[in-house]
Order: C-alpha cells, then structure tokens, then sequence
C-alpha cells in the first residue's frame, strides 16, 4: 500500500511538472521577439524613482520582474561575481511569475517594483560600496521572494478565520511559513525550459 501511495504521488507529480514545462515554453515563446527591446527599456529605468513598472508589465505581458531583475543584474554585475547560471536564472524568473499568485496587489509586478526599489535605495545612497555582491544579491532576491505566494489577507485574518494556511502553521507567522513552503515546492520543480531558451540562454 505505501509503495502504491509513493508511486501515485510520484505520478501526479510529474503530471505537474509536465504542465509545469508546457507554461514555462509558452511564456518563454511569448517575450522572445521583444526581448532586445523589453531588455533596452528595462535598463533605462533603473535610475528612476518613478519608473513606470506597470507600463512594462502591459509591454511586456506581465514579464515586468523578468526584465527589470535581469537588467539590475547586470547593472550590479551579479551575474559574474555571484556565479550565476543564466539559463538557471532565467527559468527561476519565469516560474516566479507564472506561480506568484494572482492577487490583485501582492503579484509578480509588485515584486518588480519592490525589487526595482531596493536597487535604488542601494545605489542612490551609495550602500553598495558597503555590500558585498553577495548581501547585495541576497538584498535584492529578497526582494522578489518576499510577497510570493501572498494570500491578500493578515495572519489575524488566516487564524481567525481557521484557514488551510493557519491551520498548517499556527506559530510564528502564518504567512511566512506558507512563503518558505511555497518557495521550497518552487525550487524543486524540475529543470522545464531548454538551456538554449530564446531569451538568451
């Protein structure tokens, strides 16, 4: 019997997985052809306080955190000096999007403008010459993790209302738990997008 239970699970999830890949593709194909000119609009917003992040977001069909991360990236030259695998880094965007949740104010975009935010904090205070590359990256990733997965409610809400969430972890923040869960399950999705993935890889 628990031998059939691990090979159902097993089963279902790589049913998940596999409509997991088929997204990835598609939302991979769907930024391919105005990648140069997304990636070239991205980058003049990072010095600007008010950068229009919901304007790229329409542009670019909702792939506002995947090109703005991108170019702050770049702008901080995390890519070489933290080691990253662009391929890798690139499929870690598109999952981020595809599963931040659909909540009409803690989504994908919101992580864009908070991570975009953090990225000038640091720069127009001069904070990054106190930073390492890596606390600088860890400052930003931060940044794009932290609403993931958000409820739209307060952990008072999730215990009074004795929801799934509250039920599941009823100490030390409700909503942080499901998050550390949430990006646990993200990481361990299997490699969906091909290395050679158009954005660049």
């Amino acid at each position: 019997l628990e031998h059939h239970g691990i090979e159902v699970a097993s089963q279902a999830r790589a049913r998940w997985s596999g409509r997991v890949s088929e997204k990835l593709r598609a939302a991979a194909d769907s930024i391919e052809a105005d990648t140069p000119r997304l990636t070239g609009l991205a980058k003049t917003m990072l010095g600007d306080w008010g950068a229009d992040v919901l304007g790229l977001a329409k542009l670019s069909h909702n792939h506002a955190l995947y090109f703005l991360t991108l170019a702050v990236f770049e702008h901080h030259d995390l890519i070489k000096a933290c080691n990253i695998n662009m391929a890798t880094l690139r499929r870690f965007l598109l999952r981020m999007e595809m599963s931040y949740g659909n909540n009409p104010y803690h989504n994908s975009n919101h992580a864009a403008d908070v991570m975009l935010a953090v990225h000038l904090f640091l720069t127009k205070f001069n904070l990054t010459h106190r930073l390492t590359k890596e606390q600088t990256f860890a400052a930003l990733l931060a940044a794009i993790i932290h609403d993931f997965n958000h409820p739209g409610t307060t952990n008072a809400h999730e215990i009074e209302t004795e929801s799934p969430l509250a039920q599941a972890r009823t100490q030390g923040g409700v909503r942080r738990h499901a998050r550390a869960r949430a990006h646990r399950a993200l990481c361990a999705v299997p490699r969906a997008v091909p290395e050679a993935a158009a954005m660049g890889g």
